[in-house]
């Protein structure tokens, strides 16, 4: 989603990732083992429910990233400029 939001190469995005989810790991990974289990009862319920939960998983994901992440600065450091990044 860094990719996307920031406009960012991935080697970059991959580090503005991380200083993104600092203090939020166990939370991050609570949610995905949650969203895990829930695509999981999609697949053993016909495996076409699969489709609703994956959904459901993904805006979860997205809800949580859209709360952590700063708009338009999350991955600058203290003396770096917004603007500058994408010179």
């Amino acid at each position: 989603m860094v990719v996307v939001d920031k406009n960012l190469h991935y080697v970059s995005a991959l580090s503005a990732s991380w200083e993104i989810a600092s203090g939020y790991k166990w939370q991050i990974l609570g949610v995905i083992m949650i969203t895990g289990l829930l695509n999981l009862a999609g697949f053993l319920v016909c495996g076409i429910r699969l489709f609703v939960t994956t959904a459901i998983a993904t805006g979860a994901i997205v809800v949580i990233y859209d709360r952590i992440a700063e708009p338009g600065n999350a991955y600058l450091n203290e003396n770096e400029d917004f603007l500058t990044e994408f010179d």
